[in-house]
């Protein structure tokens, strides 16, 4: 990989042949970028706004430097987005502010998949080339959960959704709002994940002679008593120990329960707001 010897950690970095890396200074001057050779810009900042629309290709992803903040959802579109450009001949530039969490985490998402890195192996790739690169912890995390869930970011993956759960808990609890609605989408436009298993025995998960216990898949859906409309079908419930995971000690996990109103009803329920647990 280049090497970052005299460069400024104002200026960008090369983290690969025409993959770049910088804050927010460079991103903001022409005269850099056309040194650079730079034609596409990957904008990681909480504004819309990009300084020179008809000269670069930008895609834009207006998000925080939080623990909390789903970046791994971004992984896909800025894999192909970085992919294609460069395989078209151009150049790419990743920024962020400050050039060492948000920008970083999605380059060393690209280096993941497209070289067969692990994430420390990127993250430490990365700061070879420029020493102050740091994703915070919570993209770390994303950046572990990416490689576990075999870069197929997914809501049909079990530990996805476990992360998506995750996430939206930290959002109520320091922001009192939800970003990321996705777990509740219409059950019938997803269906059965072959992940999905049931721990525990029950009258609808016996045993098989060709099917072990722990892998019995939940066959039935609960269904609306007035309209018979499916609001949770086997695909929508992920078992889990009480108490087992970090948030299962705040008061919406108390009963082990977490429910979410599913596009479907939402209308017929307007003063509800998730996360919420049932008694």
């Amino acid at each position: 990989m280049p090497s970052s010897s005299g460069k400024s950690i104002n200026e960008m970095q090369e983290v690969i042949p025409n993959l770049f890396l910088s804050g927010i200074e460079p991103a903001e001057s022409r005269t850099q970028l056309n040194a650079n050779g730079i034609t596409h810009i990957i904008q990681i900042t909480p504004v819309l706004y990009s300084p020179f629309p008809s000269t670069f290709v930008y895609k834009i992803i207006p998000v925080l430097d939080m623990d909390e903040t789903n970046l791994i959802k971004h992984f896909p579109d800025t894999y192909k987005f970085i992919h294609e450009a460069i395989e078209e001949g151009g150049k790419v530039l990743v920024h962020c502010m400050g050039g060492a969490s948000r920008s970083v985490t999605i380059v060393c998402a690209y280096l993941m998949k497209s070289k067969n890195m692990t994430a420390d192996e990127a993250v430490s790739a990365v700061q070879l080339i420029r020493s102050i690169a740091e994703p915070n912890d919570g993209f770390m995390t994303q950046l572990y959960l990416y490689a576990d869930i075999e870069f197929d970011v997914n809501i049909k993956r079990t530990k996805y959704r476990r992360f998506l759960i995750a996430c939206m808990t930290l959002q109520r609890v320091n922001r009192r709002c939800i970003d990321d609605e996705i777990l509740a989408s219409d059950i019938t436009e997803n269906k059965v994940s072959e992940e999905v298993v049931v721990v525990s025995g029950g009258p609808s998960s016996s045993p098989t002679d060709s099917t072990p216990p722990t892998q019995q898949k939940i066959v039935s859906s609960l269904k609306c008593k007035k309209c018979h409309h499916a609001l949770v079908a086997h695909d929508n419930v992920m078992t889990h120990i009480p108490g087992g995971q970090p948030q299962s000690q705040l008061q919406y996990w108390k009963h082990g329960i977490f429910l979410q109103v599913f596009d479907a009803i939402k209308s017929g329920v307007p003063t509800l707001t998730p996360p919420f647990t049932a008694d």
